[in-house]
């Protein structure tokens, strides 16, 4: 599944991993690293359901990070991640 697409997508996971990671905690850290962890390895998936997988967990991923992460983010940390997505006052 190697494509510009996906080599895009690793290397986002690396600056959300880079720039989050250290500030999250909990469940929510746990998430946001197993589910990283996971579409790494299915972003080399050789079968549909591997594929079909994928981009089941790329959904519900976006959905958590949208829901839930960057809430909690701008609840605990809103300075860094203003600071993170490049928000400056």
């Amino acid at each position: 599944m190697q494509n510009t697409f996906i080599a895009d997508l690793l290397e986002h996971f690396g600056e959300e991993e880079k720039l989050f990671a250290h500030l999250l905690q909990g469940d929510l850290k746990l998430q946001f690293e197993e589910e990283h962890r996971e579409l790494r390895r299915l972003a080399e998936a050789d079968t549909d359901a591997e594929r079909e997988a994928f981009a089941r967990l790329l959904r519900a991923h976006v959905r958590f990070e949208e829901r839930e992460m960057f809430n909690w983010l701008e609840q605990h940390h809103s300075g860094a991640l203003a600071t993170a997505v490049g928000i400056t006052s």
